[in-house]
């Protein structure tokens, strides 16, 4: 068995049988004493309960913090370190996960370099533990690195004039994120008639 006393160091100890009513499963927890093997080891065997240093709580949501915080350019670098930070994981050991060096996420989190491929950033994402309803929040901090270019939908600006239009009318107005919410919501209601739509013309015989 393998335990991960932190994601970024791995050692290998006997298996280990619930402790307390808990499992181990090690990508959730930290343990103390810097989380060393000996420390969970010595635990285990002495009867002595394991006192656990980071809960999911602790760990900053994306949510909470683009709310917080001002997003601009250098948003996803700061985001990365507190994030980072509340896994208690060190600069190397997600450099050692990502497969960077430690200078590069270090630039990274000080806004002085862009965000990585997106094949790196899905390995982030993973080893970062963002859940899947803020994996799309988190893809647009590290647009926002590339001066808030977005990929995904910059090929729909460029053939929709009237959206880019209304994206500069919104601007110019200082149009809150609740106005776009509305619209989304429209979105949505449309959605659901298409699809209602779809399955009533399934439904007609050939």
């Amino acid at each position: 068995m393998v335990y991960y006393h932190s994601l970024s160091h791995r050692f290998k100890v006997v298996p280990l049988a619930p402790f307390h009513g808990s499992s181990y499963d090690i990508r959730g927890f930290e343990v103390c004493c810097k989380g060393c093997l000996q420390c969970v080891h010595t635990s285990i065997i002495s009867g002595q309960p394991v006192k656990w240093i980071r809960k999911d709580k602790d760990i900053v949501s994306l949510k909470e913090y683009v709310e917080n915080n001002t997003v601009d350019e250098k948003t996803f670098g700061s985001y990365l370190k507190s994030r980072r930070e509340s896994l208690n994981m060190s600069l190397r050991g997600l450099a050692n996960e990502l497969k960077v060096s430690a200078a590069y996420i270090s630039d990274i989190e000080k806004g002085n370099r862009y965000a990585p491929s997106q094949e790196k950033l899905v390995r982030l994402m993973e080893i970062l533990q963002i859940p899947e309803d803020d994996q799309q929040a988190f893809s647009d901090l590290a647009s926002a690195t590339h001066g808030f270019s977005y990929g995904d939908i910059n090929p729909y600006l460029g053939r929709q004039p009237h959206a880019r239009v209304a994206l500069r009318k919104a601007e110019k107005l200082g149009l809150s994120d609740s106005f776009w919410l509305s619209v989304v919501e429209q979105m949505d209601q449309v959605e659901a008639e298409q699809l209602k739509a779809l399955e009533e013309d399934s439904d007609l015989p050939d």
